[in-house]
């Protein structure tokens, strides 16, 4: 990467510390001035208490004041550094990593469901979702030392010149040696970085197999958890083997540098001792060299080593900029009409790898009015089918139009309310797993929303009798008073959410799946009262469901089989005609 783009990627992360924290920035900028002005003070007063106790014939008394004055004056700055580090900053990069999580979370968001299909893409998501947002404040650091580093190289580079250039050569060949070192490593830890990548997601899968209660069930009724630790240790060892090199390497360059620098340290102290005995340096002189060689090396290697630094770092924002940089994805529009509410399915077809085809050919005018039926056999392609129709795909082949009265700058997310099959209820409170309060929204208004929803889903008694009500915690991952809901509990919830939403048409997949009859039956005429007044579309394989709709769907393998009212299936005696004879036998053996 070129060091110019390195720089244009710090400079656009240090756009958004701005955003996050601009205290951040200003206040480190002036603790890094007075650090650096502390530095040189306390250096030089240490070089002369030294050698007034040696050479001078100054009071005892003289000595002690001065030791005090200057202790307080350190201990002042310590505090301040202390509160500034410890206090100040710490607060600061909650708030950074706030910022950072919204950032990720709403720019992730907007991106095309279909990019988890690509691996690289996967595993770029889930380490920015991981990182706290440091890499927001990395370059803000980098200027903070490379302005520390310039301001002490000047004055140790002016002492030691002064004393003799020896000591300047060993502190430029330390730093050189370091650069040299750093760049290898930080090389090699790239590498390791990009190895990690692979393995990171799978490990946080397994992990989250023997600790998520949702998990907890199956692996205590089934010997499956066996299965994920051979699965565990294979990873570690495939893991292992491909990180290895980089691993050897870092820690061989770790273990040339600490030789290294064994030996300028024994060089510096010969050559040190030799001056002292023959009277060329002072031993306040000697104390100011032996203390603050390295440190004088390490302010020379954060100057030279700025524009490397960054590049290294550029390495890691790019990947979380590739995620944020995704071209954004546009749901599907819906043109005004006057009485014109469908969805046109024009030659739609729809492949997960490219490869094999889930859906195929369709052609359908589907009314966005009334009740739509949609049955079939597991892996017929309905559920697929469903989210094409929501936008959240798009098809490989053909296109889909939408028409509905009023729908002035809509989207298929203003237009449609879902409950999908493999719905998920948060740890959060019935209320905010059911709607989020809007702007300006007034409390009466809003509880009364949720509680029309729970009416609607027939949880609403249930929740009526907790005794935080509609802001009871589900779960316990945030608190210990969390409750859970039963499946079918859950499934009213989540039909609430799709309710709550309240667009125009309402999609639910599998809406019964964890019903009992009674509660399903009870959902069944809600529905039915609902679509009086908005489009309602079911993807069910109970036929219940079909008998008071205006369309059914029949799918078989991606494609539509059959299309019309129920009464005209019946007639047809097709496949529809057969389902519904066999549900007839089943409920007439019961």
């Amino acid at each position: 990467m070129k060091w110019s783009e390195s720089i244009k990627l710090n400079i656009r992360m240090l756009k958004h510390l701005f955003k996050a924290s601009p205290g951040y920035c200003i206040v480190n900028a002036v603790n890094t001035v007075c650090d650096s002005a502390f530095l040189i003070v306390r250096t030089l007063f240490y070089k002369n208490i030294i050698d007034v106790v040696v050479y001078s014939k100054e009071p005892m008394e003289y000595v002690i004041v001065i030791f005090l004055i200057y202790y307080l004056l350190m201990a002042v700055s310590y505090s301040i550094n202390f509160r500034i580090q410890n206090n100040f900053n710490e607060k600061e990069k909650i708030r950074i990593a706030q910022y950072y999580k919204n950032l990720i979370c709403g720019e992730s968001i907007k991106k095309s469901i279909s990019n988890f299909s690509d691996r690289e893409y996967a595993d770029r998501l889930h380490n920015a979702a991981y990182s706290d947002g440091e890499h927001l404040y990395s370059f803000a650091g980098f200027i903070f030392d490379f302005v520390n580093g310039v301001v002490t190289f000047i004055f140790f580079f002016g002492l030691f010149i002064e004393l003799h250039p020896v000591f300047v050569l060993v502190a430029f060949m330390t730093a050189v040696k370091n650069i040299i070192c750093a760049a290898k490593t930080n090389k090699a830890q790239f590498k390791k970085y990009q190895t990690d990548l692979m393995f990171e997601r799978h490990n946080r899968y397994l992990y989250n197999l023997f600790y998520l209660k949702q998990y907890a069930q199956e692996m205590r009724m089934y010997p499956i958890a066996v299965h994920f630790v051979k699965k565990f240790k294979l990873l570690k060892e495939l893991h292992w083997k491909s990180k290895k090199k980089s691993e050897y390497q870092i820690r061989y360059i770790e273990t040339l540098s600490g030789i290294t620098d064994l030996f300028f340290y024994l060089l510096s102290m010969i050559i040190l001792v030799y001056f002292l005995i023959t009277q060329k340096i002072t031993v306040g002189e000697f104390s100011i060299v032996i203390t603050n060689l390295t440190l004088a090396a390490g302010n020379i290697q954060r100057v030279l080593m700025f524009i490397p630094n960054i590049s290294n770092e550029a390495r890691y924002i790019k990947d979380i900029f590739s995620v944020i940089d995704r071209e954004d994805y546009v749901y599907p529009e819906v043109r005004n009409t006057d009485g014109q509410e469908k969805a046109v399915f024009k030659n739609v077809s729809f492949s997960y790898d490219g490869e094999n085809p889930v859906l195929k050919d369709i052609n359908l005018e589907l009314p966005l009015r009334g009740k739509t039926a949609i049955v079939g056999k597991n892996g017929s392609g309905k559920s697929t089918f469903i989210k094409l129709l929501l936008g959240l795909y798009r098809p490989t082949g053909g296109e889909i139009e939408y028409s509905y009265h009023d729908a002035y700058k809509c989207n298929t997310l203003q237009l449609f309310s879902t409950l999908l099959q493999d719905y998920k209820v948060f740890a959060l409170t019935i209320a905010d797993n059911i709607l989020q309060k809007g702007a300006g929204e007034e409390e009466h208004t809003y509880n009364l929303g949720i509680k029309e929803a729970l009416q609607f889903s027939g949880l609403l008694e249930k929740v009526e009798r907790f005794p935080d009500g509609i802001d009871t915690v589900l779960s316990g991952e945030f608190s210990e008073d969390g409750i859970c809901l039963s499946g079918g509990e859950q499934q009213k919830l989540a039909i609430a959410r799709a309710y709550a939403k309240n667009n125009p048409v309402l999609v639910l997949d599998e809406p019964s799946g964890n019903l009992d009859p009674i509660a399903e039956r009870a959902l069944i005429d809600k529905i039915n009262k609902l679509a009086e007044d908005k489009a309602a579309i079911l993807v069910t394989h109970d036929l219940v469901y079909t008998k008071n709709v205006d369309l059914v769907l029949v799918f078989e393998d991606g494609c539509i089989l059959e299309y019309g009212s129920p009464e005209e299936l019946l007639r047809e005696k097709g496949y529809y005609y057969r389902m519904m004879s066999e549900r007839s036998k089943l409920e007439g053996i019961v």
